[in-house]
């Protein structure tokens, strides 16, 4: 019994406590989430492209390596 006193305790401490934390946190405006949106959704294209590209620039080379007779 005193063992689920204990943990009923143990709960509620960490609740107060993790609700005072949560008071403290800073969420951004939504023009700031947008722009970090923004820009995230533009590297993400941006690293895609460059990953196609090389993508294929490695395909050509190897069936260029493979298709050559000997």
């Amino acid at each position: 019994m005193s063992s689920v006193i204990n943990t009923i305790k143990s709960s509620r401490e960490f609740f107060k406590s993790s609700w005072i934390e949560l008071k403290k946190v800073h969420f951004p405006s939504r023009k700031d989430t947008i722009a970090i949106t923004v820009r995230v959704i533009f590297l993400i294209c941006l690293i895609a492209t460059l990953l196609g590209i090389t993508d294929w620039c490695v395909g050509s080379i190897v069936k260029h390596v493979l298709s050559t007779k000997i």
